[in-house]
């Protein structure tokens, strides 16, 4: 599966959850999985310095700072949603935060990852 078939389904599962309450855990954990993986991958196997290095330490650290911090909020996402999903009636507010939390760090490490696939070709 390619990077934008997966992405799809990602934005399918949290679009389904938005309006069944039922759904919201599995896009809890499709979503957080799904940033988790991104982040972490581009933190150990991309070195952005030959990228930004015009642009001075700054663009540096936010490159790290998107990344550590979309796979903190994945973790933390795909984590509560087991917790959610055990009373997802009186939880369910807690897990629409934690996915629209998922999904505002989910836009920029999936543009961080798109701008590398795009610098390969």
């Amino acid at each position: 599966m390619d990077f934008v078939t997966a992405l799809m389904k990602i934005v399918d599962a949290i679009s389904s959850a938005l309006g069944n309450e039922k759904a919201v855990p599995s896009g809890m954990f499709s979503a957080g999985v799904f940033q988790a993986v991104m982040a972490l991958a581009l933190l150990f196997t991309k070195n952005p310095a030959g990228i930004f290095s015009h642009h001075g330490e700054a663009a540096v650290a936010l490159y790290y700072a998107i990344l550590v911090t979309g796979g903190i909020v994945g973790s933390i996402t795909a984590s509560a949603s087991f917790w959610v999903l055990r009373a997802p009636e009186r939880r369910h507010a807690v897990g629409m935060a934690l996915l629209y939390a998922a999904t505002v760090t989910l836009i920029p490490v999936s543009g961080l990852l798109v701008g590398f696939l795009m610098l390969k070709k």
